[in-house]
């Protein structure tokens, strides 16, 4: 083969290979140009899919945010309803305290007088009246102490021994009464031991102060302000601490909310509204 046959040999495989060459090119553009619409394709679809999905969680979550902004609104009323009627109820535990304590007040006082024409007589041995105390007690304040009379005033007064036994006379107190002067015993002592003058009646201690008389209705206060005029005074024990005061505003108010909503607590307001009335 000649050198031109050779060259032009060399020639026609080239423009094989660039013509070869271009018809991929041609291919590669054409699958890189499907390649993207169809990337593009499912890139659009997956947006789509995921605003569908971002749509569709956020009514949920707002759904569900508004579900529970209703309970808390609920829970807020209820909490506000059950703090009104706790205060109610305290306010009417109070009353009915005072109440109570007024009503102990004269069952005490009721049972004082019904015991004024009694008396306590201690130093006695026990089976010693026999059959009848009522005639033990006459024969022993007419013979035993020869008087005549029954005179108590008298016999108080007196240092009195049967059978070499001091015996001695006292109120026939209430229990409540008897209780509530037993805790006047650390102050009674005290006082003494001071010289200062006082009295117990009834159920109260008078004290005269320099200043002047006062008298306390009950241990605490009296100790409380003995410590408060200088003297040593331990907090006496089974003195009854003072009932709270009532409130002076009507305890009873109209309840604001909507009908019917927890019965329980209106059915329990109309009890107490009932017992108040």
């Amino acid at each position: 083969m000649t050198e031109t046959g050779h060259s032009e040999t060399l020639r026609a495989g080239l423009a094989t290979i660039s013509k070869e060459i271009k018809e991929l090119q041609q291919e590669l553009r054409q699958d890189l140009t499907h390649f993207k619409d169809e990337l593009k394709s499912e890139m659009k679809e997956e947006n789509a899919n995921l605003r569908e999905e971002i749509e569709r969680r956020f009514t949920e979550n707002n759904g569900e945010l508004q579900t529970q902004k209703t309970h808390m609104t609920e829970a807020q009323a209820r909490i506000a309803e059950l703090e009104e009627w706790q205060s109610e109820a305290k306010e009417t535990m109070i009353e009915m305290s005072n109440q109570t304590h007024q009503i102990q007040e004269k069952m005490v006082d009721l049972e004082g007088r019904s015991r004024r024409n009694n008396i306590r007589i201690f130093g006695v041995p026990e089976e010693t009246e026999g059959e009848s105390v009522t005639k033990y007690v006459e024969q022993l304040l007419s013979t035993e102490l020869e008087l005549q009379e029954v005179i108590l005033k008298k016999a108080w007064q007196k240092k009195i021994s049967v059978g070499g036994k001091r015996i001695f006379f006292d109120h026939d107190y209430a229990t409540a009464v008897v209780q509530k002067r037993k805790s006047y015993l650390g102050i009674k002592k005290v006082l003494k031991d001071k010289g200062i003058r006082f009295q117990t009646p009834l159920a109260k201690i008078r004290i005269y102060w320099e200043a002047g008389v006062k008298t306390y209705d009950d241990a605490i206060d009296a100790a409380r302000d003995m410590r408060e005029r200088g003297h040593e005074m331990e907090a006496p024990g089974g003195a009854a601490a003072p009932v709270e005061e009532r409130r002076a505003q009507p305890v009873w108010q109209r309840v604001r909310g909507k009908e019917g909503r927890h019965d329980s607590a209106r059915r329990a307001r109309e009890m107490l509204q009932k017992w108040k009335a």
